[in-house]
């Protein structure tokens, strides 16, 4: 089946190998709909890429929603148990105090 719809997502996180630790825990889940939405997970420094396929807009929107999702609560589970990991990221960046 066609894959007309792709999206590249490029996720720049704190250094360290937590984008490879998301990338590892995300990987294994598959897709819902397998026939509609390919996905693939890569690691570059500290950016975390995924690069999606979707056979139309909406299955693109839905599967690239899960994914933030699913990123957004990989980082907070990181900043619970290593908090000093996103901490110095903000540090470096000035936000932080």
């Amino acid at each position: 089946m066609a894959m007309p719809h792709t999206l590249d997502i490029k996720i720049p996180l704190p250094p360290g190998p937590l984008a490879n630790y998301i990338a590892r825990a995300l990987s294994v889940d598959p897709e819902l709909s397998k026939d509609s939405v390919l996905r693939s997970f890569s690691c570059s420094q500290d950016m975390l890429e995924i690069h999606y396929s979707a056979t139309s807009a909406r299955m693109l929107r839905v599967a690239v929603n899960g994914a933030f999702e699913s990123v957004r609560l990989c980082v907070s589970v990181a900043a619970e148990l290593s908090p000093e990991v996103l901490d110095m990221e903000l540090v470096e960046s000035g936000v932080k105090g």
